[in-house]
């Protein structure tokens, strides 16, 4: 064999090694680490960027399809049930070895066999999505009309802590006779509080899983209700802080955000100046209804019964006959019935409230298992999804049946949108016995796994 051969045959068998090597490389995967079984679907995403790629059946996603990020972006793997993972793309491109997703413990729950076959979890599960760019409750929140992406406006930031429960509690021993002034003393009595509403505008992308800020800024509010029609975002009642964050009052303006021009609008006729209130889109009309009007020196608030209707294309406001009785409340539209659920009138409130848009006229259709004071709430094919403090219930309106499960997010007052086939509740109050504070959570549910979910509690009203 010549020498030119030889050389052609050495080279030949380098290239083989080459390629060899570059196919070992050319993809990784994707393991639980608790079975070492592969995941399919993943979902890995570049933050920031419209970069990503899922998973096939052997939990193997190929390098090639995220080649173009550089070292030093951040890849973001999140799959149903797992704890969501973040990796440098460095360690991604550079490694052999499998990638491993934790189960999530707080949200994998036994699986129960029922007699007729399907399984069933004890709790609803669901995976915890990118974290709101602030903690944020009593905000509002849209869909837009794509699909594609949230919108959520202002908010509030405010938290308050009592330190001298939290001592007491954490440490019982205070209480007793026993204790010496020098046990008091030693630990900090001061209260943590801080008042802040919140004026930004904010965009999540669906498809990314990413959170941005948008421009312009609102004026800076809470309590309120965000409306969307026409790609156009009205945002309506609330209130505002004072320049000292000492007072508050009600916001008596509606900002309305273009999303088509990017420019904000604002409207100074708000006949429906109220917190805690409810409004739905009817037609080429909104509906409010509810809310609380003032709060006293001694703490007692002024409700309101009033229920008024917006037209978009006249600009004008019509007052429709008042509900049943004053309270905060919010709901859900069903044809041409508006569903009360829940409220707040000194305390959280159990009933079902049905007020007939034809006729002006309201019924109690049914009543909660426990009084909410202002559940996350919203509806689909004529099924209610309430969403309050570890439980999540379903009330079919045309069967008038109300299931109760159990999850595990204890978070009061979430907002909650629906998009394609999944809820998702945002942000909301995390509250103990000594303090309260917003929540930066947002969680996805997948409305397929609600129905495989054991029923806790169930009534039917018709």
């Amino acid at each position: 064999m010549s020498k030119t051969n030889k050389k052609l045959i050495h080279l030949f068998c380098i290239l083989l090694v080459s390629l060899s090597a570059q196919s070992q490389v050319s993809k990784r995967k994707v393991l639980s680490l608790e079975t070492k079984a592969p995941l399919q679907g993943v979902n890995i995403r570049v933050i920031g960027t419209n970069i990503g790629t899922t998973t096939d059946n052997q939990g193997d996603f190929l390098l090639s399809e995220i080649s173009k990020v550089k070292s030093t972006d951040t890849l973001r793997l999140s799959y149903v049930g797992h704890e969501t993972k973040l990796i440098l793309a460095e360690h991604i491109l550079n490694g052999t070895s499998p990638i491993y997703l934790r189960q999530h413990t707080e949200n994998l729950e036994e699986v129960v066999i029922s007699s007729d076959k399907v399984s069933q979890h004890n709790k609803v599960p669901f995976d915890e999505m990118s974290l709101l760019p602030r903690p944020l409750c009593c905000f509002g929140a849209i869909v837009n009309e794509s699909g594609k992406k949230i919108v959520l406006t202002g908010g509030d930031e405010s938290y308050y802590e009592d330190n001298s429960k939290k001592r007491l509690i954490e440490d019982p021993a205070l209480s007793n006779l026993g204790a010496s002034l020098a046990d008091l003393a030693d630990r900090p009595t001061a209260n943590l509080e801080w008042q802040h509403f919140n004026g930004s505008i904010y965009s999540y992308d669906f498809n990314l899983d990413t959170w941005e800020e948008l421009e312009p800024t609102l004026g800076e509010r809470a309590y309120h209700n965000a409306i969307l029609f026409e790609d156009r975002i009205f945002v309506v009642g609330g209130k505002r802080l004072s320049g000292n964050r000492r007072s508050e009052f009600l916001a008596d303006d509606i900002e309305i955000l273009d999303l088509e021009a990017d420019k904000l609008l604002v409207d100074h006729t708000n006949p429906h100046q109220a917190v805690n209130f409810g409004s739905l889109i009817y037609l080429d009309n909104t509906i409010f209804f509810g809310g609380s009007t003032k709060t006293l020196r001694n703490g007692q608030k002024l409700y309101s019964d009033k229920v008024h209707l917006y037209n978009f294309e006249s600009g004008l406001w019509y007052e429709l006959k008042g509900m049943s009785k004053a309270k905060e409340t919010n709901g859900a539209l069903i044809d041409d019935k508006v569903y009360m659920v829940g409220g707040f009138d000194g305390r959280p409130l159990k009933e079902i409230e049905v007020y007939d848009l034809n006729t002006e006229a309201s019924k109690i259709e049914g009543e909660l298992f426990e009084g909410m004071e202002r559940p996350g709430i919203t509806s689909s094919e004529g099924v209610i999804y309430i969403m309050e403090n570890g439980k999540l219930l379903t009330y079919d309106t045309e069967l008038g049946i109300l299931n109760e499960y159990l999850i595990a997010s204890m978070v009061s007052s979430p907002l909650l949108l629906i998009n394609k086939g999944f809820l998702f509740a945002i942000g909301g109050s995390i509250t103990n016995r000594y303090s309260r504070k917003p929540s930066a959570k947002m969680i996805r549910i997948n409305i397929q796994d609600i129905q495989r979910t054991s029923v806790n509690r169930s009534a039917k009203f018709k």
